[in-house]
């Protein structure tokens, strides 16, 4: 599924493609580079049965 992601670091909107099996449930954590400044934005994702509930972004430089 594509997301808008608002960078970290930057603040402008660029696209991510995220993927999650239906019956997952739990917490993922994946790095985005931007695609404007090229800065690494961490995305912990809230997932579950599939369903992504929250998307928390933060540095991925950590």
């Amino acid at each position: 599924m594509e997301y808008c992601i608002t960078c970290y670091f930057c603040f402008e909107t660029f696209s991510a493609f995220l993927e999650v099996d239906p019956s997952f449930t739990g917490t993922l954590t994946e790095v985005y580079d931007c695609e404007i400044c090229c800065n690494p934005n961490k995305l912990s994702l809230w997932v579950s049965e599939g369903y992504v509930s929250f998307v928390e972004i933060d540095n991925g430089n950590d």
